[in-house]
């Protein structure tokens, strides 16, 4: 089968450039500053302490950022390990890691749900419209209408591809 080559799986390089760029700023930023003023180890200090003061809010405000996060597609491993980290220190190492993971998997539900009402009610065009241009996902849609659950059930278990896109 031949490839259009105007379609092509990869951002365009300036796309990919400022993604790297701004990652790798954050990263040095957090760097120099673990070094110097340490304000980044402050903002967690004041993060714990907001979470400790704020028992119903501060899992709330947690949950909803990793719903947020699970709907625009960026890993949520960052969340689990930092939310596993306060929740332990905000409230002990075995309700911390039964609440972080309760919060996690409820975000992950949620955020996979939204993300699912939105491929198929607000986006469906521009969805199938990707999809046609890439052959993978044209593979992976015709494999989804002969063998559905059990395609799902295998993607969903895979650890090579990240949850959030498969809702789409």
């Amino acid at each position: 089968m031949l490839v259009n080559p105007r379609f092509h799986s990869h951002a365009p390089v300036w796309v990919q450039a400022t993604y790297f760029l701004v990652l790798g700023s954050l990263f040095l930023a957090t760097v120099v500053d673990s070094f110097t003023s340490k304000r980044v180890y402050h903002l967690l200090e004041h993060l714990f302490e907001w979470i400790e003061n704020h028992v119903i809010l501060g899992p709330l405000v947690f949950w909803s950022a990793v719903v947020v996060f699970s709907i625009i597609c960026i890993p949520e491993s960052a969340l689990t390990i930092g939310g596993g980290y306060i929740f332990a220190q905000a409230h002990g190492v075995g309700v911390g890691i039964v609440l972080c993971t309760f919060l996690i998997l409820a975000g992950g539900v949620v955020g996979s749900v939204v993300s699912f009402l939105i491929a198929r009610y607000l986006a469906f065009e521009t969805v199938q419209r990707w999809a046609r241009r890439h052959r993978l996902l044209r593979a992976l849609d015709l494999s989804l209408v002969e063998n559905g659950a059990k395609m799902v059930f295998l993607l969903r278990l895979s650890p090579f591809l990240p949850a959030p896109p498969l809702s789409y």
